[in-house]
């Protein structure tokens, strides 16, 4: 019995000795532990922070019925719309050929006036299929002259002679000027073609 109540207490002892060790490097280790508590207790805040914000701006992209900017989005989408066609239905059948291109030279609508005028279809007009109503003298010059003008993001003007697919020669000038976003970057150019008087 003696024996076994020495060695009871030496465990405690043990005991107690390791307990006095895990206090001292917990009271070493104190800072360290509060600085990680506090960075991952300031992540959470700050997470929180993140979805609330996130979750107005999900709002925000929502139509509501009015007052979201996807509606108010939605509003100049439809508007913008319904410039183009009215401008394309004014310009239809104007006194001139009138024609669109994007930034990279490629047209991309022409009017009735410029469909007359060279005896062809919109479809053979669209793209690069202009440069087939330039007559063949002229046609390299012309074709040279507009890529110049798109490589540099100017206006375009030149003289040339236009021929219809039956063989009729008309002489035309043709004139673009850029359309430019708010950085001044082309983004279209929009132009005219018609006979030299």
């Amino acid at each position: 019995m003696e024996q076994s109540l020495s060695s009871l207490i030496l465990t405690a002892g043990g005991v107690a000795g390791g307990l006095i060790s895990i206090y001292k490097l917990g009271q070493i280790l104190k800072p360290y532990v509060k600085r990680i508590f506090d960075s991952m207790f300031g992540t959470r805040k700050l997470l929180e922070q993140l979805n609330k914000r996130l979750e107005e701006i999900q709002k925000e992209v929502r139509p509501n019925g009015g007052s979201s900017m996807r509606d108010v989005i939605n509003r100049v989408e439809a508007m913008i719309l319904i410039q183009d066609q009215r401008q394309r239905a004014m310009v239809a059948d104007a006194e001139h050929g009138i024609f669109e291109a994007d930034a990279s030279g490629r047209c991309t609508h022409v009017n009735r006036t410029y469909c007359r005028l060279v005896g062809r279809t919109p479809q053979e007009l669209l793209g690069y299929g202009w440069i087939n109503s330039v007559a063949a003298e002229d046609r390299e010059r012309v074709d040279r002259e507009w890529a110049q003008a798109i490589a540099e993001e100017r206006e375009f003007e030149s003289e040339y002679t236009a021929v219809t697919p039956d063989g009729e020669e008309k002489r035309v000038i043709a004139r673009s000027v850029k359309m430019s976003d708010m950085n001044g970057r082309a983004i279209g150019y929009f132009g005219t073609v018609k006979p030299v008087q």
